[in-house]
């Protein structure tokens, strides 16, 4: 089924304006989308898809949610939500004050067997490992001991050349 072309209601060089404004490149493409059709460079959904390299069924998309909504509904890019943490907040609000006391955590281990013995919570240590470094900000960085084979650097054999350039030759 063909469906007309939408009129597009912003100005060219205001489209313009906003897609060099635009750091994100998935809203940049949408908006590049609106001046291709107000600029009259193409005609057909296939001839704008073929232009900015994306599928005809996805222009189409685009094009509905700006007859629906306008320009605000176009640029609305939805987020998948994620699954909920399996902590509850009040851990992770302890955990939060934990990280930032001074003394704090020497490793994701002891902050894994804190929250087992403050909450008598049970849980992975990878749930305490993600939760403290993606959802926390938290960096426990330590220095990694150097390795067993590793020599201190050579002591030197030959003694420094003399600046003047009159060593003794033996």
């Amino acid at each position: 089924m063909k469906q007309a072309m939408p009129a597009v209601w912003e100005e060219a060089s205001q489209l313009r304006k906003l897609m060099q404004q635009q750091s994100d490149s998935r809203l940049r493409t949408r908006l590049h989308l609106l001046y291709l059709l107000r600029t009259d460079v193409v005609t057909t959904r296939a001839q704008a898809a073929q232009l900015l390299g994306i599928g005809r069924n996805t222009v189409g998309q685009w094009l509905h949610q700006y007859e629906r909504g306008g320009l605000q509904a176009l640029l609305a890019v939805g987020h998948a939500p994620g699954q909920a943490s399996s902590l509850p907040a009040a851990v992770i609000a302890g955990m939060r004050a934990k990280l930032a006391a001074p003394s704090g955590c020497a490793s994701f281990h002891e902050l894994w067997r804190w929250v087992e013995q403050t909450y008598h919570l049970q849980t992975t240590y990878f749930v305490i490992w993600y939760t403290a470094t993606h959802v926390l900000g938290a960096r426990l960085a330590v220095a990694r001991p150097t390795h067993i084979k590793k020599s201190p650097p050579p002591k030197r054999v030959f003694a420094p050349r003399s600046p003047t350039g009159s060593a003794k030759r033996c």
